[in-house]
């Protein structure tokens, strides 16, 4: 069987596999161009556990292909297969027989100085199997002879298990330079048997191409520095050597320089300048114009944890001769108006298998923010009136600004006072880092929105980010003019005010590499003045007594009673603290410090409930109490020991009373966001790694938030602190699910931020609220103090809001009608004899008409409408069929409830033991209709269903509803038994369809 060489100078050579016709008969590769696969059936060394990138004999003697497959788990011969699946591939099994199976290549490479070999790796085996399976790539020159591996694409387990077929693997590596310009290669990629059963690796999206023009010679001579960097992320000339590039010395570093090409072409995705790497002091000096040689490499940053980041094109090992010197150094390329357009808005879009280095990635400078910066690497670039979008960073002894160019004019997403804002499609490529070139130099200290003087430097990359190295430092031209806010939102009687602020490890040891003791005073004048003493502050970020000294010290209470102090000593309350110490080193942050959350409270505005039994590692509970949520501890903790809390802060539960309404707070601080992929890393889209352990703790918040709101869906529950993601990501859309409502979503968009990163303001920080306090807020403020200045107490902005808690009142009328109105608190009206009218305001108020026939109309809470009495028989004659109550507004949703107070005492043992709803009752008259449906309660069934003793039916006449309670006796009797007006009832789901209604949903 012969193969056709593909020309790669004419064109990339493909295959994916989408036509399942090239296949169709075993053994048969005459319709696929270019590949044949082989059973690779001759090792001298059968054994298994062999590397297949010692296997370099040429095996070509059997080709193999097992044509027309469907089930990965139901084959098991060794060899080559072709599976028609959902993503078709074909896919290499090694076994006893079929040693090292293999795909074999035919390429052409006339007219090709470079030949990069790309494809996907794809574990398609979910069996049990789980075998640790290498892939390797090898090619040879010509038809004959060894294979020469090639070990930048050597993967040393393409697959995983057991019952797993998920790992996709791609590979990318350049071919040494023998393998171009000739009219024969060959391409295999091959695997070996394992030790155990074999897994079956589909090789898939096979992209080859080859790069045509300079260098005319496989010695590299005549080369630019364009052509080295090519129009890609990595270089066409990678393990290649190059002879003589031209180009002028730019600027100097400790151990190499920058060089750029004088005279570059008109194609701006290819840089004209690239860093040579001398290892030691470059003996060149600036402006001087050399020919370097040397070896093109890619050298990514960061070593072993920077795997995630872009690489650096350079050429090493350098033999530099110098032609002339004290040349005019070439034109910086100015950075926006005037100059190169920077892209606003995208940072990448096109990444072919989810990386920007891969061959088949399409390079857009024009669209892609990364590719335009890659685009420049190398080379200077001026940026004209720079603006700062971040408060100058301070890394030992380096510094870094971010700027927008030209005073942001053509920036996306800006914050009302001057900074970049992220949105959930925008993450603001636009924005410039300015770092030093040398930690001699000093960058002025400056905060958001400062202006600088033109700024010219160097682009290079670090830290999984592109900068722009400079020389010489700016200067402010224009300081900012932002001020530290102070918010508007002040405790009243009405009025209480609930704060979260992360206070950025706060002990009070000066000796653990951190003096705080002026951050305590600092902190304090932070919240008196700015905050204006909120009546409640969740805190993050509370270490213990002595903070970074790591021993088995975890009790805080120094740390927070040196901050209370503080306050008291600025003019604030004397507050007090609640918290539980974490156990030893496991809830992550600072080795040794302990980190937890905590709730400072002024006593005079608000009680704390103390409920014992909440430890560190015990988990809090909610108990349904009288119809009244109770949580099994305050303080106390939420799931401490579950995995989804491991190095990790654990929630802080506590009950609050203002005004007589309880409040219910959970402090959070989620785990960090470090460790994701980063913005401008080679994964793109990045992957959110972190985030999967926040969507766990979310859910856990979640339910248990559920799990009061079950019992009281008018509780006021708030979840707050640093949650460490974004409005609009999936950790919040999960606790949006209870019910809680993100109050930064309240703001303008361009004031929602706590938080800057690389120059980026976010929100981090949050307050979310069950819909009763929503309906009860007053005002939610960001109060930025910290985030856009250099000069910061802590690097996250506090945040504070004001909710409406009016104080219940207990209003009583007498034996005549009476009309009496509640507030907004959880009031107690009380009617007597009499026909009153009874109106609850926005709290969770009980209504009590007794004796006549009462109008008692609901608000915005969960209302309670009282028939009590110390017997069933006097309770129940408080609204009779001969002169019923008339409930308006009645919303079961709000958490709405009939109660029979037996004894006076609201006793939930008395509720009804069924209830019914009968649907619409056609008769003369009502007692008609109530008779009617005692005789048939549920009409989804044949027959008729008498209603019992102690049993309630809903039932429709006329235009009205009506909820009749029978007593103690069968049989509807007009002096003994509750008839209750409801029209305008708000039903659950489903309910207004006859049939059984849950009790607990109307009585309570």
């Amino acid at each position: 069987m012969s193969a056709e060489y593909h020309n790669l100078a004419a064109g990339a050579f493909t295959q994916d596999w989408s036509n399942t016709g090239l296949i169709t008969t075993n053994a048969d590769w005459s319709n696929v161009p270019s590949i044949i696969g082989y059973l690779g059936d001759d090792l001298s060394n059968p054994a298994p556990g062999v590397d297949p990138q010692s296997v370099v004999a040429d095996l070509t003697t059997a080709p193999n292909v097992n044509a027309n497959q469907t089930n990965p788990i139901l084959f098991t011969a060794g060899g080559v297969a072709e599976f028609e699946l959902t993503d078709p591939v074909v896919a290499l099994q090694a076994s006893g027989t079929a040693d090292a199976p293999f795909l074999l290549i035919h390429l052409n490479t006339t007219g090709v100085n470079s030949v990069n070999v790309a494809y996907t790796l794809r574990d398609i085996d979910n069996s049990s199997d789980n075998a640790v399976q290498p892939v390797a790539l090898q090619y040879r020159v010509g038809t004959t002879g060894d294979f020469i591996n090639v070990p930048a694409a050597f993967v040393a387990d393409a697959s995983t298990g057991p019952s797993l077929a998920d790992q996709v693997t791609q590979v990318s590596a350049v071919l040494p330079t023998n393998a171009a310009n000739q009219p024969q290669v060959q391409v295999r990629i091959i695997t070996a048997n394992a030790n155990s059963n074999d897994e079956l690796i589909g090789i898939d999206n096979i992209n080859i191409t080859g790069t045509t023009g300079a260098p005319t010679n496989n010695n590299g001579a005549g080369v630019r520095i364009r052509d080295i960097q090519g129009a890609a992320h990595v270089s066409p000339f990678n393990g290649q050597s190059v002879s003589n590039v031209p180009g002028i010395v730019t600027v100097l570093r400790s151990n190499g320089f920058y060089l750029q090409d004088p005279n570059p072409d008109t194609n701006d995705a290819t840089s004209e300048g690239i860093f040579v790497f001398t290892n030691s002091a470059p003996t060149v000096a600036v402006g001087d114009s050399v020919l370097v040689s040397g070896t093109v490499s890619e050298f990514r940053p960061g070593g072993s944890g920077g795997t995630n980041n872009l690489s650096i094109t350079q050429i090493g090992s350098p033999t530099v001769s110098v032609v002339s010197s004290n040349n005019p150094l070439p034109a910086a390329i100015v950075l926006g108006n005037g100059g190169r357009t920077i892209p606003n808005q995208i940072i990448s879009n096109d990444a072919s298998g989810g990386t920007v280095e891969n061959p088949a990635t399409t390079f857009d400078p024009a669209q892609d923010g990364i590719d335009f910066y890659e685009s420049l690497e190398g080379m200077r670039v001026q940026i004209n009136n720079p603006i700062a979008t971040s408060p100058t960073n301070v890394f030992g002894t380096s510094e870094e600004i971010w700027v927008l160019a030209d005073n942001g004019a053509n920036a996306t997403s800006r914050t009302t006072r001057g900074g970049s804002l992220i949105t959930a499609s925008d993450f603001n490529p636009e924005r410039i880092q300015i770092d030093d070139l040398n930690n001699s130099l000093v960058l002025p200290t400056v905060n958001v929105g400062a202006q600088l003087s033109t700024v010219t430097g160097v682009v290079s990359y670090d830290f999984s980010n592109y900068e722009v190295l400079v020389s010489t430092a700016p200067t402010v031209v224009q300081p900012s003019t932002l001020q530290r806010e102070v918010t508007n939102l002040a405790a009243n009687p009405n009025q209480l005010t609930v704060a979260t602020f992360n206070v950025e490890n706060l002990d009070p040891n000066p000796a653990d590499g951190d003096d705080d003791t002026s951050k305590f005073t600092a902190l304090a004048t932070r919240i008196v003045n700015n905050l204006r003493s909120p009546d409640i502050i969740s805190l993050e970020e509370v270490q213990d007594n002595n903070g970074a000294t790591n021993d088995a010290v975890v009790d805080a209470t120094q740390t927070y009673q040196t901050l209370i102090n503080a306050i008291a000593a600025a003019g604030g309350p004397t507050y007090q603290f609640r918290q539980i110490d974490p156990v030893d080193d496991q809830d992550g942050g600072q080795p040794g410090g302990n980190i937890r959350v905590g709730f400072l409270f002024n006593p005079a505005r608000v009680s704390f409930v103390d409920r014992p039994g909440g430890t560190s590692t015990t988990n809090t509970t909610v108990s349904n109490v009288g119809g009244r949520p109770q949580i099994s501890a305050s303080p106390g903790r939420l799931d401490p020991t579950n995995a989804a809390f491991a190095s990790s802060r654990k929630p802080l539960v506590g009950e609050f009373v203002f005004n007589g309404q309880t409040v219910y707070v959970i402090a959070n601080h989620f785990n960090s966001k470090g460790g994701d992929q980063p913005l401008l890393g080679r994964f793109q889209p990045p992957t959110l790694t972190t985030e999967t352990q926040r969507r766990q703790q979310a859910t856990i918040v979640r339910d248990f938030a559920q799990s009061i709101l079950a019992i009281n869906p008018n509780a006021n529950i708030m979840v707050v602190g640093d949650l460490n993601d974004f409005e609009f990501s999936e950790p919040l859309n999960i606790l949006r699910s209870a019910g809680l409502t993100p109050l930064i979503e309240t703001l303008p968009p361009g004031e929602r931020y706590t938080y800057n990163f690389e120059g980026n303001a976010q929100t981090l920080d949050h307050i979310l609220v069950s819909n009763n306090l929503l309906r009860r807020t007053n005002g939610y403020d960001v109060v930025h103090i910290n985030s856009e200045f250099a000069d910061q107490e802590s690097d996250h902005d506090p945040s504070v809001a004001g909710f409406q808690l009016v104080a219940s009142q207990s209003l009583r009328g007498n034996n005549r009608p009476n009309r009496l109105n509640g507030s907004e608190g959880d009031d107690t009206l009380s009617g007597l004899g009499g026909n009153d009218v009874l109106s609850s305001g926005a709290g969770d108020d009980l209504l009590n008409g007794g004796i006549g026939g009462d109008t008692l109309t609901g608000g915005d809470g969960g209302d309670r409408y009282i028939y009590s009495g110390r017997n069933q028989r006097i309770a129940f004659a408080n609204s009779l069929i001969a002169r019923p109550d008339r409930i308006l507004g009645f919303n079961v949703a709000q958490g709405d409830k009939i109660v029979l107070a037996i004894d006076n005492n609201l006793a939930t043992t008395n509720l009804p033991r069924g209830l019914f709803n009968t649907g619409v009752e056609r008769t003369r008259t009502l007692l008609d209709a109530v008779r009617s449906a005692f005789t048939d309660k549920d009409q989804r069934r044949r027959g008729n269903q008498r209603l019992a003793a102690n049993e309630a039916v809903l039932l429709t006449w006329r235009r009205g509803t009506y909820l009749v309670a029978n007593d103690n006796r069968a049989g509807f009797v007009p002096g003994r038994d509750l008839v209750v007006n409801v029209t305008g009832i708000a039903l659950n789901a489903g309910d207004a369809r006859a049939g059984v209604l849950a009790v607990t949903n109307y009585f309570g």
